[in-house]
C-alpha cells in the first residue's frame, strides 16, 4: 500500500481482485484487533482483518 492508504482503500483493492466474489458482500473492518468504521488510515505494519458476515444456529 501506498503511504497515506485507508481501510477504504486496501477494501477496493481486495474487491477489485476477488473477480466479483464480495460484490454482495458487507465486511467488517478491524484494525490491530479493534473493530473500526472507515476510512482509517494505516500505519506500516497495521493487522487488518476484513470480517465476513457469520451466521450460527
Amino acid at each position: 500500500m501506498n503511504p497515506g492508504s485507508t481501510t477504504a482503500d486496501l477494501e477496493t483493492m481486495i474487491r477489485e481482485k476477488s473477480a466479483g466474489a464480495l460484490d454482495d458482500v458487507t465486511l467488517r473492518t478491524a484494525v490491530n484487533k479493534d473493530y473500526v468504521s472507515q476510512p482509517v488510515p494505516l500505519d506500516d505494519g497495521d493487522e487488518v482483518a476484513f470480517i465476513p458476515p457469520v451466521q450460527g444456529g
